[in-house]
Order: structure tokens, then sequence, then C-alpha cells
């Protein structure tokens, strides 16, 4: 799964947030999700294709925190490693983020709160899907109805990740919804062609998965 950590030195001690995100996605994009969380994030956890030239992980200095090298195989859901990434963070929170997502400005500006509150143990964030620019986004079902467990509570013995395509944590309750969003960018880095040969894969590697409404999430691309 890893070849190993390769950098630590940034944590501080006992962080309150660790924010955690695996690539195969071009390093400079990464550093660029990683700045906006700014000083929000007390601690950055980065895993990075094994693929990707050591020379390009520079890139990440002063950036991240934890750097470590996971293998991404294409026909496996890269959610299998989900388990092993959170339990690389050692914040009392793990938000989760993906390469090619952003956080709104408003959740930036609600995390400080939510951090705080004693009543929850997980955040339901929604994610708004960008198109045809970053100016715009997909107001209609299923993209507007995109809800991810991605802000937890770091107890291990409460964690639980399925490993499947298209997954997160477990919910553990009591749990809360977040309006304001993270951004998803895949419809807007992506061309048509890429999207289809996307949902092409991701139909390999779990072609049952259906919203509420029986609308293919692959087909989400």
């Amino acid at each position: 799964m890893s070849s190993g950590r390769l950098s630590t030195g940034m944590g501080r001690a006992q962080p309150r947030l660790s924010v955690c995100c695996q690539t195969n996605h071009p390093v400079a994009r990464v550093v660029a999700l990683l700045d906006q969380l700014g000083s929000t994030a007390d601690e950055v956890v980065c895993a990075v294709d094994a693929r990707v030239p050591p020379e390009e992980l520079a890139e990440l200095d002063g950036h991240a925190d934890v750097v470590v090298r996971c293998e991404f195989d294409p026909l496996s859901p890269p959610e299998r490693h989900l388990a092993w990434l959170h339990e690389l963070c050692s914040g009392r929170w793990v938000l989760r983020l993906d390469s090619d997502e952003v956080v709104s400005s408003a959740l930036l500006a609600a995390l400080p709160a939510m951090l705080s509150a004693n009543d929850v143990m997980q955040y339901v964030i929604r994610r708004r899907w960008l198109f045809p620019d970053t100016g715009h986004m997909l107001d209609e079902r299923p993209w507007s109805d995109d809800w991810q467990n991605r802000l937890v509570r770091n107890e291990p013995s409460l964690l639980r990740f399925p490993g499947v395509l298209h997954s997160s944590a477990e919910l553990v309750a009591p749990y809360r919804y977040v309006e304001s969003p993270i951004y998803h960018l895949d419809c807007v880095l992506r061309t048509r062609a890429e999207r289809e040969d996307k949902a092409e894969r991701y139909r390999q590697i779990r072609s049952e998965h259906n919203t509420e409404d029986g609308i293919p999430v692959n087909d989400f691309y």
C-alpha cells in the first residue's frame, strides 16, 4: 500500500485538525488545494501515487507534514486506502479532501465553530459539482444531492471504512449535515472523453451502485 513515510516536521503537538489527501494528480495542484486551508489545518497528510517522480515531491516541502508513497491501481478503488490514510492523522478531527476538490469560502469560515462543537461526531458536507467552468455548478439532481461524510472525529474505535468505490467513513451518530460546500472540479478539469473513460473504469470496479432514485453514481461524470 505504502512505501513508507517520506517527510515529517511541520506538525504541532496534539493538532486539532488534520487534513488528509491522496492523489495521483499533479503535485502542484495538490499544493494549491492544501494552501487553501492555510492556518485552519494544524497537520497535513498527503499520500502520493508511487509513480510520481521523486523530484516532484519536493513541491510539497513546507506544505505537508507527512508525505507517503501510495500504490494506485486503476482497477481498484482508491477508497481501499482510507483506513490507512486516517491512521496517519494525529488530529482530534480529520478532514479528507480529494485532489480534485476545493473547500468553499463558506465552509472555510465555518470550520472553527464546527471543530469546537462538543455535540457531534461527524459532519456530512454537501459537495457541489462545478460545470462547465468554475463560475457555475450543476444545481439539479443527482449532482445537487451529493453529500459526503468528510469531517470526522479521530476516534479509531469508531471509524469504519467499507473500502469500496464512492464510499467514505461509515456514519456514526450524532452527525450533522453542512450546507457550506466542498466544490468538485472533475467536470471542469477533464474533457468529456476523459470523463467517459473514467466512468467506464468505475463501472468495472463497482457497476451496481445507484442513488436512492436509481441513478447510477458512475453516470454523474
